[in-house]
Formats: C-alpha cells, sequence, structure tokens
C-alpha cells in the first residue's frame, strides 16, 4: 500500500525531529570533523543526523535514497545510491 501526502509529511517531520535532536548531542565549537574524498567538511553531527534519518526512510519501500555523507563510501567502491 502506497502511502499517501499526510504519512509520508508526517514521516519526514518525525524524521526532522529525530536528526535535530541527534545534532543537538554536539556542541557546535567543538564536534569532530573530518574531510571527505571531495575535500569538503563533514561533522561528527553530520553523520549523526544522517543515521538517524536513513533507517526510517525504509518505510518509503523501494524509494532510492542519495546520501551526502555517506559519499565517501561511493569513493571506496561501495554506492552512493541505496533503495531503502
Amino acid at each position: 500500500m502506497a502511502a499517501d501526502d499526510t504519512e509520508i509529511a508526517a514521516l519526514f517531520t518525525a524524521l526532522a525531529v529525530r536528526a535535530a535532536a541527534a545534532i543537538l548531542q554536539f556542541d557546535c565549537r567543538k564536534v569532530a570533523s573530518r574531510q571527505k574524498a571531495d575535500q569538503s567538511m563533514v561533522t561528527a553531527a553530520d553523520e549523526a543526523a544522517e543515521a538517524a534519518i536513513l533507517p526510517g526512510l525504509a518505510a518509503l519501500h523501494g524509494v532510492p535514497v542519495v546520501s551526502e555523507e555517506s559519499a565517501r563510501d561511493a569513493h571506496a567502491g561501495g554506492t552512493l545510491r541505496t533503495n531503502v
């Protein structure tokens, strides 16, 4: 059964709240960061937010997900695009 717009909006809202909670666990003045292969920066807070969001997207069965912070996996021979 396909999700309707209201269900999708509720899912995205819940995921945004989870991501925000994950980000707020970090002190922005002291959060660890690293440089990705494309030379852009990513912080531990970015990765925590992504980790909070991606599992929730599994509710959208078969929908491709492009994840910015996981781009490092693509450079290591992994895949940037994932179907959940």
